[in-house]
């Protein structure tokens, strides 16, 4: 949960949180957010004094941009149109003096990040893209974390919430694009690639769960 947000006794937070769109007394969620919010936190606060604020802002704006899977909103506005719109608050807010082309360009930025970041779904090569979706295993799975021992249950759980999310996943939202960068060429490709591997994820976790019940039966 945030504290309270005072851009006066702390503008780094302030500026931060805004980039972010959070607000004072928010429930913050590990997978909407908190752990980039965390993470530009430690960014700004370990350059302060040696990089510009403006310079700070587009660090942190960058990193939210890693926020994964978002949708449009109800408005038609892209998480990058939403995240242009905040960086304009914030630069006026706390006079960054960033042009409108400093703003389009750390926008730009952001998206390629964010794109590299999710760049093994745009893999022609499944087993790539299995490989480094299954390297995150842990990371939502605490007791795979014990490499030398968890139960059949556990592995179990873990195949089964990875199918719900290669099944419920909209391919449309794995990459981000911002005034036409990538093109909207690119942006298809990216689309169908990400599409069919998830729909090949789903087949070979759903092997892998029947696989594992009948070892579970036995």
């Amino acid at each position: 949960k945030l504290n309270t947000i005072d851009s006066e006794t702390d503008p780094l937070f302030a500026m931060v949180a805004d980039i972010f769109g959070f607000s004072s007394g928010e429930v913050l969620n590990p997978f909407g957010g908190q752990n980039e919010f965390l993470s530009a936190m430690v960014a700004v606060r370990a350059l302060d004094g040696t990089l510009q604020l403006s310079q700070m802002a587009q660090i942190a704006a960058c990193i939210e941009a890693t926020i994964p899977f978002r949708s449009i909103n109800a408005e038609g506005k892209t998480p990058a149109d939403l995240l242009y719109l905040r960086l304009v608050d914030v630069n006026n807010k706390f006079q960054l003096h960033m042009t409108e082309e400093d703003i389009v360009e750390t926008i730009h930025l952001s998206v390629d990040l964010s794109n590299r970041d999710v760049r093994n779904f745009s893999s022609s090569d499944t087993g790539y893209f299995l490989e480094q979706t299954w390297k995150l295993l842990p990371e939502s799975n605490v007791p795979l974390r014990q490499k030398t021992l968890y139960t059949v249950f556990d592995y179990y759980n873990a195949l089964f919430k990875l199918e719900k999310f290669f099944s419920n996943l909209d391919s449309n939202v794995v990459f981000r694009h911002f005034r036409d960068r990538p093109d909207e060429m690119t942006r298809q490709a990216l689309n169908r690639q990400a599409a069919l591997n998830l729909e090949i994820g789903c087949s070979y976790v759903r092997a892998k769960l029947l696989c594992i019940a009948i070892l579970a039966a036995i």
